[in-house]
């Protein structure tokens, strides 16, 4: 098929994704403030061309925060611009920890969006993270010299039979990236099957491994009471459903562990509500994070930037996303702090994580509720298991440290001069 009929069709379908979208996502108000951003209608501020740092959404952002630092630390010269996609993104990088010159939306991948963006910033070179494959984007960066970097790229299990239907159109797209760097062998050989110049295709790593781990400093209340809370339990990230299964499992635990103390952390701030209202049912005593009136049983995490601080309090963390079949999230913060972990058999989006910490006994997956609650009952009573799980988890990070240190050196690399572009 001509190639200007492929972009027509591509376009078409991102419109129409978007109309729809508009009409039927759930989440679309909290959007709405983005839309003319992301069209390429936003006020820049006047600066020599930026490197362009481009994170999806809150996960993406926080892997990227040691990497913006080691680049400033590099090109302490160089402007540093961070995109991302969603509002919770954008919130968390307004944090002053993020050392960053803008704060933009990244734009929508249509023609006209994409060149009134790079119009605009003008960017010396482009760092992606994670899976981002915006066809319009990549070729208007190529036709302008501008070097595009894929970095802790991956293929998740679920997405590469996907991809596998539409090669023919992904070689084009893959082999306008300047350097693709994956986060292990199996992505490497998952993106040269798509299509992908094996020479520009790198192993680097897993940005994740190589967060800072260094929270926000809690609120002296919070502190006090997640100090008093001995054993504490925390269910990070908790999707919905999976706080029905967490306060059920609760009452039964507190049985045979009377004192134990639930801190829940939703994973999308619109559900604070929606998991406040579940709490109030389920009859414990209760506290919101933003409104604590002393002690309780169950505290409701409604904030963003502290879920990383409360882990040092926890005695064990279970990891949600993942009793339901929702991919699983990030288990390496608590890791970092030594602490047992658990999560549900769906960590498709963390699997070569998760897997080696089953495999190095480092946590412990549970298939379902009745699961959760004996394990939990174990890791609560054995304080032996517990401290074996925390340091094993721990051992995990250390080892596997680096990734940014690779991109940094590839940046480095092309600040000394950007390759000849092309259509």
């Amino acid at each position: 098929m001509d190639k200007r009929l492929i972009y027509f069709f591509y376009s078409l379908i991102q419109a129409i994704l978007f109309f729809l979208f508009l009409i039927f996502s759930r989440t679309r108000r909290s959007h709405f403030a983005s839309i003319r951003s992301r069209m390429g209608f936003f006020i820049f501020p006047k600066m020599r061309r930026p490197i362009w740092i481009h994170a999806v959404s809150v996960g993406e952002v926080l892997s990227v925060k040691r990497l913006i630092s080691r680049i400033r630390q590099e090109f302490p010269d160089e402007p540093i611009v961070l995109s991302t996609i969603t509002p919770t993104g954008q919130q968390v990088v307004r944090s002053p920890d993020y050392q960053t010159d803008a704060l933009l939306f990244f734009p929508f991948d249509i023609g006209f969006c994409v060149n009134r963006f790079l119009n605009c910033v003008n960017p010396r070179m482009i760092v992606i993270a994670e899976t981002e494959i915006w066809p319009h984007f990549l070729r208007a960066c190529r036709l302008r010299n501008i070097p595009v970097l894929w970095v802790n790229g991956r293929i998740s299990d679920q997405s590469y039979p996907r991809y596998l239907w539409i090669r023919g159109l992904l070689k084009r797209v893959l082999n306008r990236y300047t350097v693709i760097g994956m986060q292990t062998d199996v992505d490497r050989q998952r993106v040269i099957a798509l299509g992908a110049d094996p020479k520009k295709v790198l192993v680097m790593g897993n940005f994740k491994y190589d967060m800072p781990f260094l929270p926000v400093t809690l609120d002296p209340k919070l502190s006090a009471i997640l100090s008093a809370s001995d054993p504490l339990w925390i269910a990070a990230s908790t999707m919905p459903s999976e706080e029905m299964m967490i306060l059920d499992a609760y009452r039964k635990l507190i049985v045979r562990h009377p004192s134990l103390r639930l801190l829940i952390a939703p994973r999308h701030p619109e559900r604070f509500d929606e998991v406040l209202s579940l709490i109030k049912k389920s009859g414990f005593s209760f506290a919101r994070r933003s409104n604590l009136q002393g002690a309780c049983q169950v505290i409701l995490l409604d904030s963003l930037g502290e879920l990383a601080a409360t882990f040092s309090f926890a005695r064990v963390v279970f990891v949600g996303g993942s009793l339901v079949p929702c991919g699983g999230h990030n288990i390496l913060e608590p890791a970092f702090f030594s602490k047992p972990i658990l999560f549900g058999p769906h960590m498709e989006n963390f699997l070569e994580i998760s897997e080696r910490f089953l495999r190095e006994k480092a946590a412990i997956v549970v298939g379902s509720p009745e699961a959760l609650i004996s394990e939990m009952d174990r890791v609560l009573s054995e304080k032996a298991l517990a401290s074996q799980l925390g340091e094993n988890a721990r051992k995990i990070v250390g080892e596997n440290q680096g990734a940014t240190e690779k991109t940094v050196s590839l940046i480095r690399v092309q600040m000394g001069g950007a390759p000849p572009g092309g259509e």
